[in-house]
């Protein structure tokens, strides 16, 4: 029994000696707890659209013209000085119309950005051919005694004849945009200033008679009646041509550039100008364009 004791005992420090020669060895400053290393994303990467910019595009654009008030200013003054300018002033002589051209040109600008996110500032400019002309009048008949004498009733018969012709050469906007970056391509929406150049000539001619009627009344039965006693001719012609007249208005627009290289562009956008007021002619453009630049 003795014997089984000591051989009991000699077999357990053994495998208490084996155990600790193959122990698994702690690195220093490790924890001995399982501890695997956090993911960590790596941060997004952008493609970089700031700084200048520039390039050149081509375009076709409608002009929709509203002749309305165009010879406005030009009736009131060739009436200015008769009762006729209460009348026919605001006589609309003219219709709208519509016209179509191509054009070509350049742009530049700087784009800043934060993340996916550009803001920035262009010029456009485009040099076109948009024409549009109108010609036509408007008859009426009316009666005013101001500056008849008594009993008597001056009856007036007008015509406003009226032709405007107007060449838009040259287009200039000037605008802030935004625009979002997603990898090689960028929309982009814009707002600003439009300034055109144009070619205008514009013409009006009042004509007409007044027709001078004394007021009888039949001292039998009492009826009023009119009788011409004479009549009265006018005639007045107002004309003005000015060559690179500048007007301004606004423009609204959104277009995409996209990436071809690491700095070479393409893009395509649309257009929307408005001048209200180009020597009394209501102008709005659509404008779609294609082009290519370069940034820097």
């Amino acid at each position: 029994m003795r014997r089984l004791l000591v051989v009991l005992a000699l077999t357990g420090l053994v495998s208490d000696a084996l155990a600790g020669e193959f122990e698994m060895p702690t690195l220093r400053g490790a924890s001995t707890d399982y501890d695997p290393t956090p993911f960590v994303a790596a941060p997004p990467i952008f493609t970089r659209w700031s700084g200048f910019y520039a390039g050149g595009q081509g375009s076709g654009s409608i002009a929709g013209m509203d002749f309305g008030t165009s010879v406005r200013s030009l009736v009131s003054f060739a009436t200015r000085n008769s009762v006729l300018g209460n009348h026919v002033t605001n006589w609309t002589a003219l219709p709208n119309g519509d016209t179509s051209a191509a054009g070509f040109g350049g742009f530049v600008g700087y784009n800043f950005q934060w993340d996916d996110v550009t803001l920035g500032v262009e010029a456009n400019y485009t040099h076109s051919s948009l024409n549009k002309s109108a010609s036509d009048s408007v008859r009426r008949t009316f009666i005013d005694n101001t500056n008849a004498p008594a009993s008597h009733e001056y009856e007036y018969d007008a015509t406003v004849a009226a032709k405007t012709s107007i060449t838009l050469t040259d287009l200039a906007t000037f605008r802030a945009r935004g625009g979002w970056a997603a990898g090689s391509f960028m929309p982009y929406g814009f707002a600003g200033l439009a300034v055109a150049r144009a070619n205008v000539t514009r013409s009006a001619t009042v004509t007409g008679n007044i027709t001078d009627r004394q007021m009888v009344t039949d001292p039998v039965t009492g009826i009023v009646t009119s009788v011409p006693v004479g009549n009265i001719p006018f005639d007045d012609t107002k004309t003005e041509g000015q060559t690179g007249a500048y007007s301004f208005g606004y423009t609204l627009g959104a277009g995409m550039d996209v990436l071809v290289t690491a700095n070479l562009f393409v893009r395509g956008e649309y257009e929307y100008v408005q001048f209200p007021n180009v020597k009394g002619t209501k102008i709005n453009l659509n404008t779609v364009r294609l082009g290519g630049g370069l940034k820097f």
